[in-house]
């Protein structure tokens, strides 16, 4: 194959030409020797001096990042993410406090106290108030967790539809999880191949624990507490510690509030957010055949930006 050149001393100095970025039928091809002479490498990947190439100029694999589904399922939780602590996290942090209705209740009661004994009763009062509010504090931060995790699902689930849709996958207007785990192991060509990825326990937690907020069932319950679909011992014994076996004596029934039902704490939202990004290269990487290292690099669009960045001095 004869070997491409380019004469660099007739390119406009601040042009991507000039930098070895050759457009050619509406891709760029790569000159990574002059990436080095011009002593920017190091504001790419290593991975591009290093990767095969079958022509003289390196030719990304893809023209835009969100060509591959990787990068489109982990926009959709760094969009999650970032809603979760700029506007769930922000509004949770506004609301009073029992300490807050202490603090509060202390000021009021003492600027109109006048004696020790007043003193002492304002102060009793305030502690009063401070407990009487933290049953209904706890009451609305947990239901904004609960609904966030509700909000998780339905957008992360439909991301993945959407995706096995334009690899072939009939909805049928069906969401169900079943349906698409089928069609993953039919494509995949290994029985329960989803069920066997690492973190799958967390997506599939995700989707019971949606299930069970809807319907308040006793089967939505015990697909958590003991799931009769579910063979692996150490992901039943997973799915059941994240809901309690009974509370006050009393096992769950049909119509309980699910939500006093679920064991999760304030940080279980982030927990599952980064639990997701992991099960999301794993199921990229077993649909796609994607490799989320080389995603967010082998691109177009990707190039370029450590092209602007190295322009503006910034590392990629």
């Amino acid at each position: 194959m004869k070997k491409q050149r380019f004469d660099y001393s007739k390119s406009v100095i601040d042009s991507n030409e000039y930098h070895g970025f050759h457009k050619r039928g509406g891709r760029y091809h790569v000159d990574t020797k002059r990436l080095t002479k011009l002593g920017i490498a190091h504001y790419f990947p290593r991975a591009l001096f290093d990767a095969p190439r079958n022509a003289h100029y390196f030719i990304p694999k893809k023209k835009k990042m969100a060509d591959y589904s990787v990068n489109k399922l982990i926009y959709c939780l760094d969009c999650l993410t970032n809603d979760w602590h700029s506007e769930y996290k922000t509004a949770i942090e506004a609301i009073k406090t029992p300490t807050d209705v202490e603090k509060e209740k202390n000021v009021n009661n003492i600027s109109a106290s006048c004696d020790s004994e007043s003193f002492e009763e304002a102060y009793v009062g305030a502690t009063i108030d401070k407990a009487l509010r933290l049953p209904k504090y706890q009451s609305v931060i947990r239901s904004m967790h609960l609904q966030y995790l509700q909000k998780m699902y339905i957008d992360y689930f439909r991301c993945i539809v959407v995706l096995l849709i334009d690899y072939g996958f009939d909805s049928n207007n069906n969401f169900d999880l079943r349906d698409v785990c089928a069609f993953i192991d039919k494509t995949s060509r290994d029985k329960n191949a989803i069920q066997k990825l690492p973190h799958y326990r967390y997506f599939s937690l995700l989707n019971h624990i949606d299930n069970f907020l809807k319907h308040n069932s006793k089967s939505a319950y015990d697909a958590l507490a003991d799931n009769p679909r579910e063979d692996e011992k150490d992901i039943k014994a997973f799915l059941a510690s994240y809901v309690f076996a009974s509370i006050g004596g009393r096992t769950y029934e049909d119509g309980l509030y699910s939500g006093n039902w679920l064991k999760i704490n304030d940080s279980f939202v982030d927990e599952m957010l980064n639990n997701l990004r992991e099960f999301s290269k794993e199921l990229c990487k077993l649909v796609f055949d994607e490799d989320y290292c080389e995603a967010v690099w082998n691109s177009d669009e990707a190039l370029l930006t450590c092209l602007r960045n190295a322009n503006e001095k910034e590392s990629c």
